[in-house]
């Protein structure tokens, strides 16, 4: 058995939430009235600045020339040095003076003259040469480097195109056999010749700085410091040939990879060639973003912070970082401000951090959308000052109309607080005087029923109105007793005792309850399950709720009175629906039926009588018992209450 009370549902608002909505009526507006004397100061501050901006505005225009001049020198460079033929050294050229951060050539055809990913190979195809499958298969199948070895030495002297690459792999092959010093003077010496200095091997790479850099990590492996002459030759041999920009120069991967190689093994490397160049085109070229658009700057989406700008015949792509365009172009303003107290900041799309209130601001051009020049005063005290007088004006206004609006706002609140008392009031009498009728109203009940069940004679008229006396006893009692729980929901004072209940009792009572009220010519049909499940509740509430309900479908039921009751089980919950086949209601009545003094025909109300709290009480007990109520209804058709319990869980 569950034995807990649960205090009801409070309907009726305090006044502290009126007292709140109140404060917010007055807050709201408050702020309308500060953010408007904000703005008017801010306006206030810009008649001020629009005097200033008409003396500093030329500052800005030369400025703005100085930078589109310092970009047009750019591109006029970018044009003389598009030299198809020498790209590399063009390349080179541009990346060191600083024009470019970096710079892609391309031939006729759009394809890449530098920076290049690799080089195809013009030696005929190794693959096909039964001495180097033989060599190939002694090194990697048969484990025998030592004889690999020697059919790669002999490969090289027979075929001339591919003695490097033979040579290479001979080295190789030494290195497995254990004859280190062997394959290094093939690295170091052999390989040196000019004959190799442009060989490719098989993956486009050239042979000679790759074999130099594994002479190089041999030499360490072997114990040989990088201090040694033969290191430092070696070494500064290479770094010599990572900064040579002549045709045909190192690829980007491969100059990358050594060159960070070279710096780990020998310290002395320092800054090698144009790496941050070579890398930013090597990002590029992978992104393979489509040259579409020329003749202006625009910013990828697939490099963030980098921008690019394509010549009209495609012949190369210069790329500008971002952070390398504020620099140069910073340094720009620096050197050409002319007025003293100024300052001039360039902005532009994605810059963070605070930035102080601008003068006069002008764009920096076409070129660069969004880019704007801002000039505004070191000290601007003249400005602040003029700007806080109009402010002590606003200030003082606004104090008055919030002071006013608050004091106003007081006063409504102590009204609402006492007619608040006065409806309290009233509805305590309402309670009492109800109660009060309650007790001679039951002891008239009984006295008309001890009447009538008397075996005196009575004449057929009296019974008559003692028949008409306990009917309009049964119904004022209804409504007190309305009036009592309206009133009980209203002052938060409604209990109920919750504890397991059988549906089917609850149906019974409601209905014998209901025998007062439902006529000889009203049918009821029951439509209930007999293997429902308990659920959790006051049995007293609910078959007041379903007594409601029931004189809700007989009190609107005007020509064909029949009432069925169906109860039934589902999805953890147990199913009551209470249908009519009487007036109906529109759409717009069932969004209001369960609100307290609502009547769907308050015509037909005057007839059969009723307050319209029935349905307000039904709903705040299906509330109570965290349940559900719904209404289905046409005009003319009748209407479904639907009522959905949860089932009682042990």
């Amino acid at each position: 058995m569950i034995n807990v009370v649960i205090q009801g549902i409070n309907h009726r608002p305090g006044f502290w939430p009126v007292f709140v909505l109140l404060l917010v009526a007055v807050t709201v507006p408050a702020a309308g009235v500060l953010w408007f004397m904000n703005q008017a100061m801010s306006n206030q501050r810009l008649a001020i600045q629009q005097k200033l901006e008409n003396a500093y505005r030329d500052q800005l225009v030369t400025l703005r020339n100085k930078l589109q001049e310092d970009w047009n020198n750019a591109l006029r460079t970018l044009q003389s040095a598009g030299n198809r033929a020498e790209a590399s050294s063009a390349f080179a050229k541009l990346v060191s003076a600083g024009v470019v951060d970096s710079i892609v050539f391309r031939d006729q055809n759009g394809e890449v003259l530098y920076p290049v990913t690799y080089y195809r190979p013009v030696s005929p195809v190794l693959g096909e040469n039964y001495k180097w499958n033989e060599a190939q298969k002694l090194e990697y199948q048969e484990n025998d480097p030592a004889g690999a070895a020697r059919l790669y030495g002999e490969l090289g002297n027979v075929i001339s195109e591919t003695d490097a690459q033979a040579l290479q792999a001979q080295a190789r092959c030494l290195v497995k056999a254990g004859k280190t010093k062997e394959a290094i003077e093939i690295l170091t010496v052999k390989l040196s010749k000019p004959r190799y200095r442009d060989a490719v091997d098989g993956n486009g790479r050239l042979v000679v700085p790759d074999s130099q850099l594994h002479a190089l990590k041999l030499m360490i492996r072997d114990g040989m410091p990088a201090t040694s002459g033969v290191f430092r030759r070696i070494a500064e041999r290479l770094l010599e040939r990572l900064n040579d920009y002549t045709e045909p120069a190192i690829p980007i991967a491969q100059r990358l990879f050594i060159a960070g190689e070279l710096q780990k093994l020998f310290l002395e490397a320092g800054e090698i060639g144009n790496l941050a160049g070579e890398a930013l085109a090597g990002k590029y070229l992978e992104a393979e973003i489509e040259e579409n658009t020329t003749g202006k700057l625009l910013v990828s989406p697939d490099m963030e912070n980098t921008w690019r700008w394509t010549s009209p015949d495609y012949s190369y792509t210069a790329l500008l970082t971002h952070d390398s365009i504020i620099s140069r172009w910073n340094d720009c303003i620096t050197d050409n401000i002319t007025l003293s107290g100024v300052k001039v900041d360039l902005r532009y799309p994605g810059r963070k951090g605070s930035l102080p209130t601008a003068v006069t601001t002008t764009p920096v051009g076409h070129m660069f959308p969004d880019w704007v020049l801002a000039l505004y005063v070191d000290d601007d005290s003249a400005l602040t000052l003029a700007a806080s007088r109009q402010k002590v004006v606003y200030a003082f206004v606004a104090i008055l109309i919030i002071v006013a609006m608050f004091a106003v706002s007081l006063l409504t609140a102590r009204y609402v607080r006492r007619q608040m008392k006065l409806t309290r009031l009233k509805n305590d009498f309402v309670a009492t005087v109800s109660h009060e009728l309650k007790t001679p109203l039951t002891s008239i009940r009984v006295l008309t029923d001890t009447l009538l069940d008397d075996d005196m004679q009575v004449t057929e008229q009296a019974r008559k109105y003692l028949y008409l006396i306990a009917k309009e006893n049964t119904r004022l009692s209804r409504l007190i007793d309305n009036f009592l729980s309206f009133s009980r929901m209203e002052r938060g004072k409604s209990t109920f005792d919750m504890s397991e209940v059988r549906v089917q009792d609850v149906i019974s009572d409601a209905l014998q309850a209901a025998d007062r009220f439902i006529s000889d010519d009203c049918s009821v049909e029951l439509e209930v399950d007999d293997d429902l499940p308990m659920i959790a509740g006051d049995k007293d509430a609910l078959v007041t709720l379903f007594i409601n309900l029931l004189e809700n479908a007989v009190k609107y039921s005007r020509y064909e009175k029949a009432i069925t009751v169906c109860a039934f089980a589902g999805d953890g919950n147990v199913i009551i629906a209470v249908s009519d086949k009487g007036i109906g209601m529109t759409k717009r009545k069932m969004k209001k039926i369960f609100d307290p003094f609502t009547q769907v025909d308050s015509t037909l109300s005057r007839i059969v009588g009723g307050a319209g709290l029935g349905l307000s009480i039904v709903r705040f007990i299906v509330d109570a018992h965290k349940g559900s109520i719904n209404v289905e209804s046409k005009v003319g058709q009748g209407s479904v209450f639907t009522v959905t319990l949860p089932i009682c869980v042990k």
